[in-house]
C-alpha cells in the first residue's frame, strides 16, 4: 500500500514537473514571439523612414536640375564609370580631405570633412553603399526629373548614386556623374530640409 502510494506521489509529481516545463516553454515561446513581431515591426518602420528620406532628399537636389533644363539618369550608380573603381572605396578619410564647404555664413560654418566624419561613420557609409539593393530611381520618385527619348542631346544628362547618411543623419553624401566629370556632394539637414553645402571633385576628363 506504501509503494503505491509512493508511486502515485510519483506521478503526480512528474506531471507536476512535465506541466511547469510546459508552461515555462509556452511563457518563453511567447515572449520570443513577440520580440520577433516588434522588431519585424521596427524594422519596417525604418526601412520606411529610411525610403521617405531618401525620396525627400533626392526631391529636394533635382530641382536645381531641372531649373537648369539638365535630366537626370533613370538608373542609379552602382559603381564609377569612369577608372574601374567600387563606389564604397570613396567613402574614407582621403578622399574627404578634397571636400570644400561653400555654403559659409560664419566661421562656425567652416568644416574640414578629412577629419569631420569617424572610424564608424566611414564603416557605415560602406556598409550602406554595399547593402544598397535600390537600382532606379523610379522606386522613390516621380518620371519628372528623367531622362527621355524626347530629351535634348545638348542637354546635360547626369547619374547619381543611393544617398549614405552620417551623425544621426544629419549629413548625407551622395556621388554624382557628369559627362566629363564626377564628385562627392555633401547636404546638411537645416530645419528638416536637405541643403547642398559642400562638393569634392573625384574625376575629370576635360
Amino acid at each position: 500500500m506504501e509503494q503505491l502510494i509512493t508511486m502515485h506521489k510519483g506521478v503526480k509529481t512528474v506531471i507536476k514537473l512535465f506541466m511547469r516545463k510546459s508552461i515555462y516553454t509556452i511563457v518563453l515561446t511567447m515572449f520570443f514571439y513577440g520580440c520577433s513581431v516588434a522588431q519585424d515591426k521596427v524594422s519596417s518602420q525604418e526601412k520606411k523612414s529610411y525610403h521617405n528620406e531618401i525620396k525627400s532628399l533626392m526631391q529636394n537636389h533635382l530641382q536645381l536640375y531641372n531649373e537648369n533644363e539638365s535630366y537626370v539618369k533613370r538608373k542609379i550608380i552602382q559603381n564609377l564609370s569612369y577608372g574601374n573603381r567600387k563606389l564604397e572605396d570613396l567613402f574614407n578619410p582621403d578622399r574627404f580631405l578634397l571636400i570644400r564647404n561653400f555654403k559659409i555664413k560664419s566661421e562656425k560654418d567652416i568644416i574640414h570633412f578629412g577629419g569631420f566624419f569617424g572610424k564608424q561613420d566611414f564603416i557605415s557609409m560602406k556598409n550602406q553603399i554595399k547593402s544598397n539593393k535600390f537600382k532606379y530611381w523610379s522606386e522613390f520618385i516621380g518620371e519628372d526629373y528623367f531622362l527621355t527619348k524626347k530629351t535634348n542631346e545638348k542637354q546635360t544628362k547626369i547619374a547619381f548614386s543611393i544617398p549614405v547618411f552620417a551623425k544621426k543623419n544629419n549629413f548625407a553624401i551622395i556621388y554624382i556623374e557628369f559627362p566629363t566629370s564626377g564628385e562627392l556632394r555633401i547636404l546638411k539637414k537645416i530645419n528638416n530640409e536637405w541643403e547642398y553645402i559642400a562638393t569634392g571633385l573625384v574625376w575629370r576628363t576635360d
